[in-house]
């Protein structure tokens, strides 16, 4: 029996995509390695709401959630976009790179973006490597897809759609204790967005309660606004986050974060204290350095209005 060649591998694709049924997700990925998730293209398929007709969405995983071994060169990042995909800003639930299209959506298009994201950007040798997970998201049963690869036997990652998680709001009470305890406050603001802004140096630092396994609180903060993409800049990026042991930096919309993450389950003010404190000390070792190099503006040339 010969191997499966990429273009029948992409045939069959675009037609799993086409038969997947409505609030559904299908995984092809490489078998999850140790240290971390492998490389993977993952899509949903959601049904329509009052808000929002029939949707596929689908993401190409990004370092949050690989391990340090794999992680994705500067050049492949690129690539990504190059290739359509949306890269992730700090508000984007798991981070991964998106697209997302109305049902019923261009299927051969999709199934081309996954083959070259999978063999071109993440150099998969052949299809036949991969594995798939088909499932529901409500657990019920489903059909078979006709894939031409073997179904892995548990998922690397589970798309959601966009809706709060009641793991991570759970868990809301003690994540603002532990905030509390540590500001010394007797109760916190939040923004608009559900975050708790904090003040630290000249970084303005966001905490957000995210869902996930486990839940987890994500601090950012933007140290420079309105900077220009470029080749440089993403270059300096990558540099900062080969060199530092703790959270990473990255461009997206316009600015320039810092972020890093830490499990919600647990959390005491002593860890959001460390972590919003090594976060507020990257910021203000990087701001004016960026600043200088790349232009856009500094954060605090206006006072913030909400902080805690």
């Amino acid at each position: 029996m010969s191997a499966l060649s990429w273009e029948e591998f992409e045939r069959r694709l675009a037609a799993a995509l086409e038969a997947m049924g409505p609030e559904t997700f299908l995984i092809v990925t490489l078998p999850p390695v140790e240290g971390g998730t492998a490389y993977y293209v993952q899509f949903a398929r959601f049904a329509a709401t009052e808000d929002a007709g029939e949707g596929l969405r689908a993401e190409a995983v990004g370092n949050e959630h690989l391990p340090p071994s794999a992680a994705l060169t500067t050049r492949q990042v690129q690539r990504l976009r190059r290739l359509g995909w949306l890269r992730p800003g700090p508000a984007d639930k798991g981070r991964n790179h998106t697209r997302s299209w109305a049902i019923p959506a261009p299927y051969a298009d999709v199934a081309r973006l996954a083959i070259a994201t999978l063999r071109d950007v993440y150099a998969i040798d052949e299809p036949g490597h991969l594995r798939y997970v088909y499932q529901s998201f409500e657990r019920r049963p489903v059909g078979a897809l006709d894939l031409g690869i073997e179904p892995q036997p548990r998922a690397p990652s589970r798309p959601g759609r966009p809706r709060p998680g009641r793991a991570a709001e759970e868990l809301r009470p003690l994540v603002e204790k532990a905030l509390m305890r540590w500001l010394r406050l007797p109760e916190l603001v939040r923004d608009e967005d559900g975050d708790y802004p904090v003040r630290l140096g000249s970084a303005l630092l966001f905490v957000r309660l995210a869902d996930g396994v486990p839940p987890v609180v994500r601090i950012f903060a933007a140290i420079l606004r309105d900077v220009p993409d470029s080749p440089a800049l993403l270059a300096a990026l990558n540099q900062v986050n080969s060199q530092i042991r703790f959270g990473r930096t990255f461009w997206a919309s316009g600015n320039v974060y810092v972020s890093g993450e830490v499990s919600a389950v647990g959390i005491t003010g002593e860890q959001l204290r460390v972590v919003c404190t090594e976060l507020a000390n990257l910021a203000d070792h990087l701001d004016d350095g960026f600043h200088g190099r790349f232009g856009g503006a500094l954060m605090f040339e206006t006072q913030p209005g909400l902080v805690n």
